[in-house]
Parts: C-alpha cells; sequence; structure tokens
C-alpha cells in the first residue's frame, strides 16, 4: 500500500508539474500574443500613415500632371500663333520684295523716258 501511495503521490506531483508547465506555457504565449497585438497595431498605424502620405503625394502629383498638361496647352496654342506670324511676315515679305522689283522696273522705266525726253529737248535747244 504503501507504493501504491507513493505511486499516487508522484502521479499527483507530476500531474502538478504538468499543469504548471501549461499555466506557464499558456501565460507565455497569452504574453506573446498580446505583445504580437500591440506590434499589429503598430504596424496598421504606420500603414496607415504610410499610406495617407502616399496618397497626398498622389494628389500633389496629379496637381502638377494638369499643371503641366495646361502648360502644354499653352505651349502649343503659342508656337501655332507664332507659326502663323511667321507665314504671315513671310507673305508680307515676299509681296514687299515683288513690289520693289517692280518698283526698280518702274524706276528704269521713268529713266528710259526721262533720257528720252532729255534728248528730244536737246534737238529743239536754239
Amino acid at each position: 500500500m504503501c507504493t501504491l501511495s507513493q505511486r499516487s503521490h508522484k502521479a499527483t506531483d507530476d500531474i502538478r508539474g504538468m499543469i504548471t508547465e501549461l499555466q506557464s506555457a499558456t501565460h507565455k504565449a497569452v504574453s506573446l500574443m498580446g505583445q504580437s497585438q500591440k506590434q499589429a497595431r503598430i504596424n496598421v498605424e504606420s500603414a496607415e500613415q504610410q499610406l495617407q502620405t502616399i496618397d497626398e503625394a498622389s494628389g500633389t502629383i496629379s496637381e502638377m500632371a494638369i499643371q503641366i498638361a495646361s502648360a502644354v496647352e499653352e505651349q502649343n496654342a503659342v508656337t501655332t500663333e507664332i507659326s502663323s506670324n511667321t507665314e504671315q511676315i513671310k507673305i508680307l515679305a515676299d509681296s514687299l520684295t515683288d513690289q520693289a522689283g517692280e518698283t526698280g522696273n518702274r524706276a528704269a522705266d521713268l529713266r528710259q523716258v526721262a533720257n528720252s525726253l532729255h534728248q528730244l529737248s536737246d534737238r529743239f535747244k536754239v
């Protein structure tokens, strides 16, 4: 009987030790879960801040793209106007060149007429 009592006592001590180890492991697991939960909250907050920063940067980039597109449109309009003005200047310059040529021809004609008149007037000198 003594042996049975000793075995029961030993078994009870073994069970108590296992329960203590399980409780200790459970407390450690709960503590680790709490730490993990806390770290997860920190990570979520950090991710939210980073997403907000990305969203703000995206908005800024979008605004810049709109401004660039507007500037490009304005530059295209100015370039078109400059091209049109340059074409008009070329047309006017060509016209002036033609008119200068005609004026030169008329001046030559007038010179011939003046020479002819001069020769005729020289014949009538007394």
